[in-house]
């Protein structure tokens, strides 16, 4: 599914696509707003306005959806660091604009929440993969964030200090 140029002008969303789950419609609505910006710098809360109404997120739904995106946009950097390491051979900005974003949501997540458990987070991208990926976006996906998930004790003291969790995590 493409991200529309001009939002006015945008076909409804699929909701039987991406199905009911509260949180992958939100997940779903995160990516599609940072692959926007990816794609064209811009207002993401126009964005994000715009998603909400299209996957019909309630006020819980449209929140995680914002922590998502701001959180990201916020530790951008460091997320694509942390994803350049285990994708040596693809380096993030030739990443399709889908695996890059939904690489970027499950670093976040993996990182930074601990009530989320890992397998469904990378349940979660596999799922999303699947609706917007390319044909080779699951298996790459999986194999990147298996690799995190392997060195995860050392990426979160490592990343600490380069500000991708808060102090005291």
């Amino acid at each position: 599914m493409q991200i529309p140029e001009n939002l006015e002008e945008c076909e409804e969303i699929d909701q039987d696509i991406i199905g009911q789950i509260p949180r992958r419609k939100a997940r779903a609505g995160a990516m599609q707003v940072l692959s926007k910006l990816d794609l064209a710098d811009g207002a993401h809360r126009d964005t994000v306005d715009w998603v909400s109404k299209e996957l019909e997120l309630d006020g819980k739904g449209r929140r995680f959806t914002v922590s998502i995106i701001e959180g990201v946009l916020e530790r951008k950097g460091q997320i694509d660091g942390i994803i350049g390491r285990y994708a040596v051979e693809f380096p993030i900005e030739q990443l399709s604009t889908v695996d890059r974003n939904l690489l970027r949501i499950s670093v976040f997540e993996i990182i930074t929440d601990p009530t989320t458990p890992v397998k469904v987070v990378i349940n979660e991208a596999l799922e999303l993969a699947k609706i917007f990926g390319g044909e080779n976006s699951g298996k790459f996906i999986n194999g990147v964030l298996g690799a995190l998930v392997e060195n995860r004790d050392s990426i979160t003291a490592d990343d600490q200090t380069g500000g991708l969790l808060p102090e005291g995590t």
